[in-house]
């Protein structure tokens, strides 16, 4: 299962291997922004290299593994194995597969012990994506 966290960022061009949290630098920008344009110097650059900065998600080959995430994921899964397992989510649409697939193949590896649900805007109840 891939992992990504919306909240920290790495080097566009990943010349290190290193993540960065980037939820400060977001609050100043926003307190600084002004019609809609950001200051240039909070523009964050990579320490590195100086260049660009990306949120921290996997959209090509240059993305860091986020190897503590999936780890506390194994721990999370070896502590409540064989127990009951909801993964409950809520408001992703169909078509948001970078967060909708990894759950289900999840769900679908221990179908014994899991289920996923998911509520959509449009329907009344919740679906059951067991075994997907």
């Amino acid at each position: 299962m891939r992992i990504c966290n919306w909240l920290t960022m790495q080097c566009a061009s990943r010349c290190h291997d290193r993540i960065y949290s980037w939820a400060d630098l977001a609050e100043k920008m926003a307190l600084a922004e002004q019609e809609g344009r950001s200051l240039p110097e909070l523009i964050p650059r990579c320490p590195v290299c100086g260049g660009s900065m990306q949120v921290h998600m996997e959209t090509d080959r240059n993305f860091i593994p986020d190897m503590e995430s999936r780890k506390r994921l194994e721990i999370f899964l070896e502590r409540y194995h064989g127990k009951k397992l909801v993964i409950l989510e809520l408001g992703i649409g169909w078509r948001n597969q970078l967060i909708k697939a990894p759950l289900m193949r999840l769900a679908a590896q221990r179908l014994t012990w899991a289920r996923f649900l998911s509520r959509m805007r449009s329907g009344k109840s919740l679906t059951d994506w067991t075994g997907i």
